[in-house]
């Protein structure tokens, strides 16, 4: 059975392409438990198509946790346009409270 998904506080003028990020912190160490499945390049993507502007959310190197961590970017336009901010850390409630900034501050017309 699946962890629930990440509570995210996504505010108006964002549509999520896909929510695959789990509410469950990564292990320390590789495993071939099903866990490794659940930390993944594609994890979470939104859009705000008035801002024109692109979060996503995955977990690089794919599957690998020695050497793993989050990375969350937010891009003008899409993946070719300017890479506006960047974060990598193993810490999902770093990952989760820099989301919900990003969303306000985009929507709020911040960044």
């Amino acid at each position: 059975m699946n962890p629930p998904l990440q509570s995210l506080i996504v505010t108006p003028g964002w549509l999520v392409n896909y929510h695959q990020f789990y509410a469950i912190e990564p292990p320390k160490h590789d495993t071939e438990d099903e866990i490794r499945w659940w930390f993944k390049e594609d994890m979470y993507q939104a859009r705000h198509e008035k801002c024109d502007r692109l979060i996503d959310l995955g977990w690089y190197p794919e599957f690998q946790f020695d050497r793993g961590k989050f990375g969350l970017m937010l891009y003008a336009g899409d993946f070719h346009g300017e890479l506006l901010r960047e974060l990598h850390t193993k810490k999902l409630e770093t990952v989760v409270n820099t989301m919900n900034e990003w969303f306000c501050a985009v929507t709020n017309g911040e960044i």
